[in-house]
This record gives C-alpha cells, structure tokens and sequence, in this order.
C-alpha cells in the first residue's frame, strides 16, 4: 500500500481557515497522519513510496466541481455573445446531435486534465453516452458523480426509452467503481413532459435516491414553468415527488421565498456557476440567501461551452464579487465561505462525505498550491489570496484517492496530453455547423 509523506507543509483547516505547519501522511486512499511541526511520527523514512518537500506552501482540501457537462470541453468556443435559449437551439444542440461515444470519451480526458491541472479532484457531470465517460474518469483515477440527463418522453416508446437509459446505467455505473456513483436526474423542467417526470418521480421513490437537475436559470424559464403547470420549477419538483430523497439543483438563479422554504424543507443543495451566469447574462443566484436558510451551497463550472473554463478558482472569485455586487455591499460574502463552498460544499452535494477536509481517515484528496508564486506574495492573507489572487497556475500537485495524478504540469493518467488534444480537434471540426 502506498504511503506519501508531504512535509514542510502548510495545511488548512477547510473548517476555521486556520494553517498550521506541518506534515501529511497518506496511506492508500486515505489521510493516515497529520502532524505538527516538530511532532515525529513511529514510522521511519524507509515506509514511504514517497516524500514531497512542500517548500512551506500550502495544502488544502481539492476542489470539487459541483456541475459540469464535462465532454463539452469539445464545443469551447463555438457559440459566443448569445442568449440562452438562441445557444441552445440554435448551436450546442446541433453540434450535440453530432456528437458519438467515442467523441464522448476523448472530451471527458480533456476536461480531466483541465480540472487535475486546477486542483479539481471530482466532479459531478451530466451528459450523455455516460458509460463512456464513466471509462474515462476511471480509467484517469479521477471521481465522479453522474446524473442522468434525460428529456422528452413525449410518447410511449420515448419514455420507455428514457426510463430504458436511467434504469440500465444506474444499475451500470454503480456496479464499477468506487470512483463513480450515479444518481437520478433529468435535463430540466422545461425538456421533459410530465410523463417522464411522473416516471422518473417513481424510480427516486422506488431507489430512495436523491434527483439532481438543471433549476431556474433564466427568467424565461421559471415563467415557462408557471404556464404549464401553475407553479414554479421548485414548486413542481416538490409536488411531483422528485424531491422526497433529497438532491439538489443546478444554478437556481431565478427563485422566490417560497421555493427557497421547498428547498430547505428537502434538503436540497444549490450548485452555483456564477461564471457562466454572468457570462450568459442569466442573473445572479441568491446565494447569501440559501446560506441563511441552511440550504448547502456548491461551487461548479458547468461546461466549458458556456464558461469557458473549468477553473474553480475563476468560480470562487467571481462568486464573491457577484454577490456583492448583488446588494452592493463589501462584506456580505468572504473569500473563505467561498472555499468553503468550492471544496466541502460540493462534496456534501455529491454526497462525498469522506472527502470534505484535510483530516485523518478522510479520503486523501489533496492539492498542494505554491504560495511562492509572486501573484500570492506577500503573504498576508493566505485564504484570501487562494480566493482573490490565485489561479490554476499556482497549482503543484493533485492528489486523487491517494494517487498524485498532476505535479508540476505533467499528467500521470493513462494517456498523454498530445493523443487527447489530437482527438478533440479533429472532432471539432467534424461536428463544426
């Protein structure tokens, strides 16, 4: 089994915000020892696979990405400056049509090194072909949490169809790794008809699983809502049953008192993509909010067609400065509830309850940040810097169930960065409109 020894280190308490000097020890998938500067541990230097000289920066908890359509790392770039709904009818649905499983597999490697590189050791994706994109962050070493993705379901053999696809890779992917887990879900209120809802509503029942799915993103489609049903989004979640395990939603930008009250009473938890909100123009989600309510706020990307890029650290800043801006006030939202969200925030989402800080008997999911960097001197502030001043370029080393997958710009996954850049160009230009 092996056993890393990360010393001369900092390390964070995701919790209080406190640093302590130190050294980590990990042994297989989990953190073995924590030590203080000057503590010594009963092992000697010859248990180690390996020793790693930290230089006095920082490890914290990695990153996790609460919501990402990770394969659409294939579409970065392709439909710019538009409005929501225009973006998808008029481009990315399009393209996805022409998307097959093995252009599946290769945009799922790219989006893995992309996360490794930003200290990203998890991510909870929806998409299609999921089997194949299952292969790809199992066989990278990297977590993953699934939803399925379905819609429609407007006559009798589509919904079978749907039902077909969520009943085959839930039992699929739960049975291949520790790794992935998948959950239930559906694209959105507005794609799906209430006959695939209704079924979907008898699998979480049935499984006692928790739903996932895309919530009140834009002003068009809470309003949409409210014509077909009478009600909000949140409100028909609840009605419909989809909500009585539990789960969460994507962006919830669009969302009054009484769906925060629904999303409280159901324990459901928010991931928040602030990047691609503003960048899309859809408004700003009321995280201050949901934080005082209770409700667990995450921090995702979503996908890099509408980001364009899947740096949690690009998330955390622009989630602060958005919330200020919000109800123009300096204080409401530190750096640090930030992090906080970026990292044990969206694991309590993805139901990652082992990895939600550096501490021991928690999964060795760790990233080693250089704080040597000039953007994070002087050191003042070092939380505040991670938030405010750091980027994916200050990240050294990403560690995955024990398992250092990304260390000083080189990959330790199963396949090189060139074959997988090759991949997705040529199928850029295949699928191109």
């Amino acid at each position: 089994m092996d056993m890393v020894r990360f010393y001369n280190a900092r390390i964070l308490d995701i919790y209080t915000g406190k640093i302590t000097s130190g050294s980590l020890i990990t042994k297989g998938s989990k953190i073995f020892k924590i030590l203080k500067e000057g503590e010594s541990c009963e092992l000697d230097n010859t248990c180690y696979t390996s020793e790693i000289d930290c230089g006095r920066s920082l490890l914290i908890p990695a990153f996790k990405n609460a919501h990402s359509h990770s394969p659409m790392t294939v579409l970065r770039g392709v439909a710019e400056d538009m409005v929501l709904m225009d973006w998808l009818y008029k481009v990315i649905f399009p393209m996805e049509a022409r998307l097959t499983e093995s252009d599946i597999y290769w945009g799922t490697k790219l989006a893995i090194m992309e996360m490794l590189s930003s200290g990203i050791s998890a991510t909870f994706d929806m998409y299609f072909f999921t089997p194949s994109m299952a292969k790809a962050f199992i066989e990278a070493g990297f977590k993953a949490c699934f939803c399925s993705s379905v819609s429609g379901g407007h006559t009798s053999s589509e919904l079978e169809k749907c039902m077909s696809l969520v009943q085959n890779e839930y039992e699929t992917i739960n049975s291949l790794s520790p790794l992935v887990r998948y959950y239930a879900g559906m694209h959105a209120e507005y794609t799906a008809s209430n006959e695939l809802v209704k079924e979907l509503s008898k699998f979480v029942n049935d499984k006692k699983i928790p739903f996932f799915t895309h919530m009140s993103e834009a002003v068009g489609e809470s309003e949409g809502c409210i014509q077909r049903h009478g009600m909000t989004p949140a409100a028909y979640f609840a009605s419909s049953g989809l909500w009585n395990y539990g789960g969460g939603v994507y962006h919830a930008v669009h969302v009054t008192d009484d769906d925060i009250s629904l999303m409280k009473k159901h324990n459901i938890s928010v991931a928040i993509n602030a990047c691609c909100n503003a960048k899309i123009a859809s408004g700003i989600a009321p995280v201050l909010k949901y934080t005082q309510n209770g409700i667990n706020v995450g921090v995702g990307t979503d996908g890099s067609a509408s980001n364009n890029s899947l740096s949690m650290f690009k998330e955390m800043y622009t989630l602060v400065l958005t919330q200020r801006l919000s109800v123009m006030k300096p204080d409401v939202m530190s750096g640090f509830m930030a992090l906080q969200a970026a990292t044990m925030g969206s694991a309590r989402l993805m139901g990652l309850d082992n990895s939600l800080s550096l501490s021991e008997g928690q999964d060795a999911d760790i990233t080693l940040i250089d704080t040597s960097m000039p953007n994070l001197q002087p050191e003042c502030d070092n939380v505040s810097n991670l938030v405010y001043s750091a980027s994916s370029a200050n990240v050294k080393l990403t560690m995955v169930n024990g398992k250092i997958l990304y260390k000083d710009g080189e990959y330790f996954i199963d396949v090189p960065l060139k074959d997988v850049i090759k991949h997705v160009n040529e199928i850029r230009n295949r699928i191109s409109l």
